[in-house]
This record gives C-alpha cells, sequence and structure tokens, in this order.
C-alpha cells in the first residue's frame, strides 16, 4: 500500500492510496463514506479486489477533524446535504470536478475504470463516472442514485448493492431510484443483502466480489 499526495489546480492537495501493477490494463476508483476516510474503505475491500487491477482510493476533499486526547482524528466528506431541509451546502458536481482533474494529474483517464462506492462515496460515484470517459463501471453500495440529478447518457454499468436492514438509506427509495434508471435503459442489477444493514459486510463484500468476477 503506497500513501501518496497531489497537488491538483495548482493548489488543492489529495491525499490518496495507490496499489497494484503499475502496468496494470484496468483501474478501481475506491470513495469511501461520509466521515471516513480512504484507509477505511481500502482495508475492508483490499482482499477481495482484482489483484490484476490498480487501486486508486483517495480521501474526500473536506476534513472533518474530531479532537480526541491523542490530538485530532481526521476523517472526510466528499460533499454536504441538509437531510432535513433536503437542502445541498455542496453539492456533487464540486467533488465530481476535483476528482476528474485529480484523474487526469495522474494519468488515469485512459484505462478502463470501474468506481466503487460506499454511501456518501456511493451517491457520488455515477456523477463522477459521467465526468470520466474511460469509466465503463460503477457499483454503489448502501447509497441511492439521483437520477434527478444525473445527465440522462449513461455510457457504464450501474449495480447496486443495498443491505435491506439499512437504517440509514432507505433501501426501498433506492430500488425504486434504481428501477427508474433500469427503464431509461441503463444496464445493471439492483443486489438487495438479506439481513444486512448499513455496512459492508461479508455478504455485501461476496456480493461485490461476483460482480467484479475474476
Amino acid at each position: 500500500m503506497n500513501e501518496n499526495r497531489a497537488k491538483i489546480n495548482g493548489y488543492h492537495l489529495v491525499d490518496f492510496i495507490d496499489e497494484g501493477p503499475t502496468d496494470a490494463k484496468k483501474l478501481i476508483l475506491l470513495l469511501h463514506g461520509y466521515g471516513e476516510k480512504a484507509k477505511t474503505i481500502f482495508k475492508n475491500l483490499r482482499s477481495m479486489l482484482p489483484k490484476d487491477h490498480r487501486v486508486i482510493c483517495p480521501n474526500g476533499p473536506f476534513p472533518m477533524p474530531k479532537k480526541t486526547n491523542e490530538g485530532f482524528k481526521m476523517s472526510y466528506a466528499w460533499y454536504f446535504f441538509d437531510p432535513i431541509t433536503e437542502q445541498f451546502f455542496i453539492d456533487y458536481d464540486l467533488p465530481a470536478t476535483l476528482l476528474h482533474n485529480f484523474m487526469v494529474s495522474q494519468g488515469l483517464d485512459q484505462l478502463p475504470l470501474t468506481i466503487i462506492g460506499y454511501s456518501q462515496g456511493g451517491y457520488l460515484a455515477p456523477f463522477v463516472g459521467q465526468k470520466l470517459k474511460n469509466t465503463t463501471h460503477v457499483v454503489g453500495i448502501n447509497c441511492r442514485f439521483r437520477y434527478d440529478m444525473m445527465n440522462t447518457t449513461v455510457n457504464f454499468k450501474l449495480d447496486a448493492i443495498h443491505g435491506e436492514k439499512d437504517e440509514l438509506v432507505d433501501p426501498v427509495k433506492a430500488q425504486k431510484s434504481f428501477n427508474i434508471l433500469k427503464k431509461r435503459g441503463i444496464k445493471g442489477e439492483f443486489y438487495g443483502i438479506v439481513g444486512e444493514g448499513h455496512t459492508i459486510s461479508p455478504p455485501v463484500k461476496k456480493c461485490l466480489e461476483k460482480i467484479l468476477g475474476p
């Protein structure tokens, strides 16, 4: 696991994990959840990701420091949304644009790309996919795809994995949103995981491994 830092737009710093063969023919971009960091999702999924893929896993652009007895513990967010008023303070476009610029700056905008996002990262994933033309597959875990904010053209496969007991993101609403996208002609499936909540649990990982294939 290599931890790196890149500067984009002349000032914005991106801390990211980079693992896998540098001559890989395919890429995976991992997007963590709200109030988490790159290491969290990377360590959770590392063992079941294809070994012949290069894996890129960045921190979100917005630090969320929490003071502890040992100092500040850092976590990150991709955007900010008020679920009560259903208003965005910062919406999907800014982090999607930053990730696009980051991938281009690292020369990662040519090889076939799979984007895997969990929770907040899953909400963001298709918007990143629509900005990066090399995206071939997006997988959202425990999220809802905002069809009402997405471009009408989706040129990649779109799959969803959702715990049927998710207490944070309503799985029924998530499937309804997915079905609307299916009616628009997107390719992909919605996988409900019986008995699982808002976590990347072993059954969720097993489903993801099956979706990604050999």
